[in-house]
């Protein structure tokens, strides 16, 4: 059988990093699982890809797996300093654990870069000062 250029099997490209993780996107909060699968094959084609871990985290929060998401906002973090959503996932993660103290450094931290939301929220709640 020939293959003809229109032939799905056959791509023009390659899939990039970015191409995983926009795949990935919408299937953060509706299957995580998938969306995990899907951002560790973007991390396989460049692993310093920040947003990748950042997003990998959110998706491991939607689980439920807490120090797991921990972990891949640190890589985010380490990746990107001022990256204030992976500062922010974090401090939710910390928050939910009950653990106000880092909760509230991420989210001052957060707020140091621009985004004040859960800060402020956390204050309402009493949280932080």
């Amino acid at each position: 059988m020939a293959k003809s250029k229109g032939d799905c099997r056959f791509s023009e490209k390659s899939i990039t990093a970015s191409d995983w993780f926009y795949k990935a996107v919408p299937l953060i909060n509706t299957d995580p699982k998938k969306a995990i699968e899907y951002l560790d094959n973007a991390i396989k084609l460049q692993p310093n890809y920040a947003s990748a871990y950042n997003n990998k985290g959110a998706a491991y929060l939607n689980l439920n797996q807490y120090q797991r998401a921990i972990e891949e906002f640190n890589k985010a973090i380490s990746f990107k300093q001022d990256f204030s959503d992976a500062y922010n996932n974090r401090a939710v993660v910390y928050f939910n654990q009950g653990n106000n103290e880092l909760g509230c450094r991420d989210a001052k931290k957060c707020c140091e870069l621009g985004a004040c939301a859960t800060l402020e929220a956390a204050k309402v709640k009493g949280l932080c000062h």
